[in-house]
């Protein structure tokens, strides 16, 4: 089949377009599978030549290695400088990249990693999801209990007495929804990243079938966004009070 008129002229179809729109298809296909934007990041600096590609590159791993913190300014820096730059294909797919990094403009930390942790379990990355979430609380924690001290060094055994304020209100009537929370998803945490075995039926029940675990999961993620009950931060800061950390 030839596209010739009468006189025998074929027209010339330029596919250059169709082929780029399809790489930037694909390459945000990939990103959402698996979070990597090294598919795309070529191509926006193939029409920018600004280096931003390389900017989002180092940025999403310094996020997978280092959290969200660590990568939100060179992310928030990169999207700016998108903005600057009209025309080409990268300009029809800015709307879906600057979407996917919604987390960088939310207004508190904490809820970046709220909001990667629902990314991440989106893409059935359950390991990386579990952790950002309960680290995300452990964060948020600290923040109430140790509001002006440098936190690293006690995460331990904040973890472990925020823990334990958490087993000893989970029959309350206001906290011990956020607490049994709490508890399941460190017992899943542990579970899915340790390899160790949740001592609940309803947990165990949950890892054999992934429909399961994301809807358990999803659940636990929405009660553990709402503001921790403050008898657990007294608890908790009454206990590491009593072992002079605090």
């Amino acid at each position: 089949f030839e596209l010739k008129d009468d006189q025998g002229v074929a027209p010339v179809i330029a596919l250059r377009g169709l082929f780029a729109i399809r790489q930037w298809t694909d390459a945000i296909s990939a990103f959402d599978r698996t979070g990597d934007v090294s598919g795309f990041a070529p191509l926006i600096d193939q029409e920018m030549d600004l280096g931003i590609g390389a900017q989002l590159r180092k940025a999403a791993f310094r996020e997978r290695i280092s959290g969200p913190g660590a990568a939100r300014a060179t992310i928030a820096a990169a999207l700016d400088s998108m903005k600057d730059v009209d025309g080409g294909v990268s300009s029809l797919f800015r709307p879906a990249i600057e979407k996917r990094f919604a987390w960088v403009g939310q207004p508190e930390r904490a809820e970046e990693g709220h909001l990667l942790a629902d990314e991440a379990l989106d893409k059935n990355n359950e390991i990386r999801a579990v952790t950002l979430a309960f680290e995300t609380i452990v964060s948020r924690v600290a923040a109430r209990v140790f509001p002006r001290v440098r936190t690293s060094d006690y995460i331990p055994a904040l973890q472990e007495s925020f823990g334990e304020s958490c087993r000893n209100h989970r029959s309350d009537p206001v906290a011990g929804r956020y607490a049994q929370a709490f508890l399941n998803l460190r017992s899943l945490r542990n579970a899915i990243v340790h390899v160790k075995s949740p001592r609940a039926p309803d947990l165990s029940a949950a890892l054999n079938q992934q429909e399961k675990l994301h809807d358990l999961l999803r659940n636990l993620f929405a009660t553990l966004k709402q503001p921790i009950p403050p008898v657990l931060i007294e608890e908790t800061r009454k206990s590491l009070s009593m072992t002079g950390m605090i």
